[in-house]
């Protein structure tokens, strides 16, 4: 019963947490923008961002992201960001903890990254962000 539990807790955190989703096109306007129109953060681990991330995106890896919101670059809870992770996940359960931590302006990168380097699409490797 307890496993069934945890089970459907989990799904329901991955569905819920980010109230909507951005297209890869779409983020791509928004990081052509100067400046940009929204915060990027990379959930992934900082190994997974150095082998490659978008353009402009900050590195918080989910297992960090409770201790580490003041690093989130933005100036108010009210302000957009973007959450990706490989292929979708972890992104949810970051959503989840910036919902909790009151943040009001959550969208998950559609296809994640796995959509982005399906599609093409440019990728920085320089490691310009913040580690685990």
């Amino acid at each position: 019963m307890l496993k069934k539990s945890f089970v459907g807790f989990f799904f329901l955190v991955i569905i819920g947490g980010c109230a909507s989703s951005i297209s890869q096109v779409g983020l791509l306007e928004e990081i052509d923008d100067d400046p940009p129109g929204l915060a990027v953060i990379d959930v992934r681990t900082a190994s997974e961002y150095r082998r490659g991330h978008i353009p402009g995106a900050v590195n918080i890896s989910v297992f960090t992201l409770p201790f580490r919101l003041g690093k989130i670059p933005v100036n108010s809870k009210d302000e957009p960001l973007v959450v990706y992770c490989a292929h979708g996940p972890r992104a949810g359960l970051a959503g989840f903890i910036l919902k909790v931590a009151g943040y009001k302006n959550i969208h998950h990168l559609e296809g994640d990254m796995k959509g982005w380097l399906a599609e093409g699409l440019p990728v920085e490797n320089p490691d310009n962000g913040i580690e685990d």
